[in-house]
């Protein structure tokens, strides 16, 4: 059970990507699909064919602390 966590954290705002093929893990992704925080979350397929499972936070601005917007993220 791995999920890979992906963060930019840029000079004014902050992002982050969610990334699994762990099918054990879908129903967590697709809960992220209905948060607010979540611009996208869904089931893809990778060049092999294989299901795997992507979420992508909306960008957040820093306002002066991103680490502390980089925690709350995550």
């Amino acid at each position: 059970m791995a999920i890979h966590i992906g963060i930019d954290l840029g000079s004014v705002s902050v992002k982050a990507a969610l990334f699994t093929r762990d099918a054990a893990m879908a129903a967590l992704f697709e809960r992220h699909a209905a948060h607010h925080r979540f611009q996208s979350a869904g089931r893809m397929v990778d060049t092999a064919g294989r299901p795997c499972w992507l979420a992508v936070t909306s960008y957040s601005r820093i306002q002066g602390s991103p680490l502390k917007e980089a925690r709350a993220l995550l």
